[in-house]
């Protein structure tokens, strides 16, 4: 499916403290008219402060609901620890299409449709070389914990396959719930070997 931007602009926590560049939800319309609200929220544990992440997604639900003002939702939840991330999904179970954590850069297994419709995976992973320390050249950030002075600023791995990981959602034209969830992890080191 093809997407039209409806409005262009930087995606950024909606929660961040104001004035921050940018905006935390995004509208998006496919090329037959269906409205996508993207919504991006950053965790409060162990992250940098930012606003109430609960307050403001409950703000964000009194003014997007499915099916009577937008097609289908889309939470991103960047955050630290688990816990935040299941209760956010819990919270917007049944009001959302989906709601994916990021921040820690590796898939958990738990892709599933929770109970009242919403499609939900704790941690998406990074999408990038898995032979690596989050991403960021093993060799040098080994050093780093070492302590070891001839140890660089972080860079990026190079060299080895990169691999994607993310979801698949299938979601109903009637209700704006998922129908369908698959995890997807293509290539490199965590691709399923047979």
């Amino acid at each position: 499916m093809d997407f039209i931007e409806h409005e262009k602009r930087l995606l950024r926590p909606e929660n961040f403290f104001q004035p921050s560049p940018g905006k935390g939800i995004g509208i998006f319309k496919t090329k037959n008219n269906k409205s996508i609200a993207v919504i991006n929220l950053m965790g409060n544990v162990f992250m940098k402060k930012s606003e109430d992440v609960f307050k403001t997604a409950e703000k964000f639900l009194q003014i997007y609901e499915l099916k009577k003002n937008i097609d289908f939702i889309v939470v991103d939840i960047h955050g630290e620890i688990t816990s935040e991330k299941m209760a956010m999904a819990y919270m917007f179970d049944g009001k959302a299409t989906v709601v994916v954590g990021t921040h820690t850069h590796v898939p958990t297994s738990d892709c599933r449709i929770m109970e009242k419709g919403t499609a939900y995976q704790t941690d998406l992973g990074m999408c990038g070389d898995y032979n690596s320390v989050i991403g960021m050249d093993r060799d040098n950030s080994l050093k780093k914990f070492l302590k070891d002075q001839s140890a660089k600023k972080h860079f990026p791995a190079s060299g080895g396959e990169a691999t994607i990981s993310g979801i698949l959602v299938t979601a109903d034209d009637k209700t704006g719930l998922a129908s369908k969830v698959q995890q997807i992890i293509l290539g490199g080191s965590l691709q399923e070997r047979k």
